[in-house]
């Protein structure tokens, strides 16, 4: 017993002696090189591994790496959607090339937002959808098609009248005065895409929603932006131009073949001016804002002439009716076939171009020795106070949804309102 006590001292005292750690730096060497792929293309991410341990590095932006192994190690190069590849340790100037194993990219996840993850992996649920599952029960709109088919993804399928747009809802936390509407992204692009339409794989022009309005759509059209609105309806004319009549004196509409372009729902810009100015404790301040460009339009106009309660409709019965070609038709069968549910959009699309004061402010800081060293400020905010310029007939920011439908449409939505704001600061 008292020799093993020996022995085993004996063995266990080297492992902790310093020469012993010096002798096995000296075996350590810095290896590195390159990690490529099969187009010869760097690999960023992967992982290099010392075989037998945990000792590892991942690769650069370039597909590099650098680090100190044992003499004699081997690596092992991991990456996802590829085949493990080991390699003897030799020096700095290694290149690994790597190979796609179908296997295992079986198992790979790639979202609309470019990432690259195998499904357990992913943090949040992943659900995919092939052809056959929207094709088997075919539907006119691509997005009632899902329905059904994705867990976690309410889908209120369109109607065929107003408000025929399809609504989207996933489940997770709402918002009582934000859109609860999904985002749609599509090969990294998030829906809306304000990028000039550059080409479509097979049609010349495709039609990728009804807005929720009949007679209206957003068509993609090669050199288009996914902002651009045709008209299917329009005025019939005779070969000199002048609207069609019918023989009780009212105005022809027909469906077109070839939709008439509105505008783009996109403003060409966004201006915004603000200044302060201070004198004797006077402090003013106000913020200008423009929209330049972009059309909205209005089912509510449209609505209301052909009931005959709007403004519009109104000074159409005082004057006589409206003016077409050169007689007038009564404003009731005018408006009969204009407006409505299903209006003649043309007449009812307005220039978005509006220019505002956002906002203005005024306080006075009252003169310490008045208050015996007390710190008063008195103060006056309104937001919104004036509308300098705008042809809309309603607020062009205040329309049912800056998403991909209802975009750019007044549909009975309240008016904005002005705002004024009194404060009062007081430091002791």
């Amino acid at each position: 017993m008292c020799l093993g006590s020996v022995s085993a001292f004996a063995v266990g005292a080297p492992s902790e002696k310093a020469p012993f750690n010096k002798v096995e730096q000296a075996n350590e060497k810095t290896v590195g090189g390159q990690v490529l792929d099969e187009n010869g293309e760097p690999v960023i991410g992967a992982t290099v591994t010392v075989k037998g341990t945990k000792t590892a590095v991942v690769t650069d932006i370039d597909g590099k790496f650098s680090f100190k192994v044992p003499a004699g190690s081997t690596l092992v190069v991991t990456y996802l959607g590829y085949a493990d590849k080991e390699v003897a340790a030799t020096g700095t100037g290694m290149t690994i090339n790597m190979a796609q194993d179908e296997k295992t990219l079986d198992e790979v996840v790639v979202t609309a937002l470019g990432i690259k993850r195998s499904e357990k992996a992913l943090s949040y649920n992943v659900q995919q959808l092939g052809n056959e599952d929207l094709t088997t029960v075919k539907s006119t709109n691509f997005m009632n098609s899902l329905a059904g088919k994705v867990a976690g993804v309410n889908i209120n399928a369109s109607s065929a009248g107003m408000g025929g747009a399809t609504r989207v809802v996933m489940r997770g936390p709402k918002s009582i005065n934000q859109s609860n509407s999904a985002l749609y992204v599509v090969d990294g692009v998030p829906i809306n895409n304000r990028n000039k339409i550059i080409d479509l794989l097979a049609d010349p022009e495709v039609t990728i929603s009804t807005a929720g309005l009949n007679g209206v759509g957003v068509i993609l059209k090669k050199g288009g932006t996914m902002g651009d609105v045709y008209s299917y309806t329009d005025f019939a004319r005779d070969r000199e131009g002048n609207i069609a009549l019918d023989a009780s004196g009212n105005v022809i509409r027909k469906t077109l073949s070839n939709p008439k372009y509105l505008g783009s729902v996109l403003p060409k810009g966004n201006i915004g001016f603000s200044n302060e100015f201070s004198w004797k404790g006077i402090n003013l301040g106000f913020l200008l804002t423009a929209r330049l460009g972009g059309i909205v339009m209005s089912q509510t106009q449209a609505i209301m002439d052909y009931y005959g309660v709007s403004k519009t409709s109104v000074a159409a019965r005082e004057n006589g009716g409206i003016p077409v070609n050169t007689g007038l038709v009564p404003a009731e069968k005018y408006y009969a076939v204009v407006g409505g549910d299903n209006p003649i959009w043309s007449e009812y699309t307005y220039s978005a171009t509006n220019v505002r004061l956002q906002e203005a402010h005024i306080s006075y800081d009252v003169p310490k020795k008045w208050l015996a060293g007390l710190d008063l400020s008195l103060g006056l905010t309104a937001n919104n106070l004036w509308m300098i310029y705008c042809k809309a007939p309603f607020d062009p920011e205040s329309t049912a949804s800056t998403g991909t439908f209802y975009q750019a449409l007044d549909y009975f939505m309240q008016p904005s309102l002005r705002s004024l704001g009194f404060n009062v600061k007081l430091k002791f």
